[in-house]
């Protein structure tokens, strides 16, 4: 059996190939927080002296490398304001306290028991794995955005003057 190819270039084309080039990427991990109120205020249910409370959901996005992680944190950057009130640096009473537990991480481990919070130090809220992803099914989460309850408290001591208070906290996400 005999093969001929017969080739056949249009009248007055000028194609010509100059060459290929190859396209690379490279994703790097990624993280990225969201979809939270910029304030949030305590508020007292119950009897006199019951704990201040409020709760806060924060939507995530993150993308991890297969020998990386990636977590949420939080650290109070400025104490209660004005001074005689609540304090999160110095507490007027021995174990007043500005808590926070976490729950309901779809992507990653929400923080375990309760948290205390500091202005020297962050604390955990969501700890997300190596080879993780938002979004898209598996290997990723199905969750796009991710979500994490953070629910506050703080004592309500009789020691604290009356009045406004405000302290600033700041959430941060880092992934490797």
């Amino acid at each position: 059996m005999t093969v001929v190819a017969l080739l056949v270039e249009p009248v007055g084309s000028q194609a010509q190939t100059l060459g290929t080039q190859t396209l690379s990427l490279t994703l790097n991990a990624a993280g990225l927080l969201y979809g939270f109120p910029n304030s949030l205020t305590l508020s007292k249910t119950g009897t006199v002296f019951s704990a201040y409370t409020a709760a806060l959901s924060i939507q995530y996005k993150a993308r991890t490398s297969s020998g990386g992680s990636a977590s949420v944190t939080l650290e109070a950057t400025a104490d209660f304001s004005p001074a005689g009130g609540p304090s999160i640096a110095s507490p007027p009473t021995s174990g007043d306290a500005l808590t926070y537990t976490c729950s309901a991480a779809t992507l990653g481990s929400n923080c375990s028991g309760t948290q205390t919070v500091s202005t020297t130090a962050s604390t955990n809220v969501v700890s997300i794995g190596a080879s993780t992803c938002t979004g898209g099914g598996a290997p990723c989460s199905t969750g796009d955005p991710n979500t994490v309850n953070v629910n506050f408290s703080l004592t309500n001591d009789p020691k604290y003057k009356t009045g406004s208070y405000a302290a600033t906290l700041t959430f941060t996400i880092s992934a490797t």
